[in-house]
């Protein structure tokens, strides 16, 4: 992913790579131990697809998900069955 400050990405739009917009990142959380991004926590838009929302009311999306930065965090939320590809979730 390279290094981008998690302050420096809230508040961006995200999208997934088939361009449905998820909503809004509000925050990122990492495994205090090893320091690896483990969650993007969203604030949902109105229109969200059918992904699953915590107590709080906000999509959480592993780290490992993202593609890339621009306009949008852009990330692809597909399912896999390979564990090399899922990571830690």
């Amino acid at each position: 992913m390279g290094e981008i400050l998690g302050s420096s990405i809230a508040g961006y739009s995200v999208m997934t790579v088939d361009g449905e917009e998820i909503g809004t990142l509000v925050n990122v959380t990492m495994d205090s131990t090893t320091g690896d991004l483990r969650q993007f926590v969203i604030d949902p838009a109105d229109r969200t697809p059918d992904f699953e929302r915590n107590n709080e009311g906000h999509v959480e999306i592993p780290a490992r998900t993202f593609r890339s930065r621009g306009d949008y965090v852009l990330v692809d939320p597909t399912p896999t069955d390979d564990p090399i590809a899922r990571g830690r979730d």
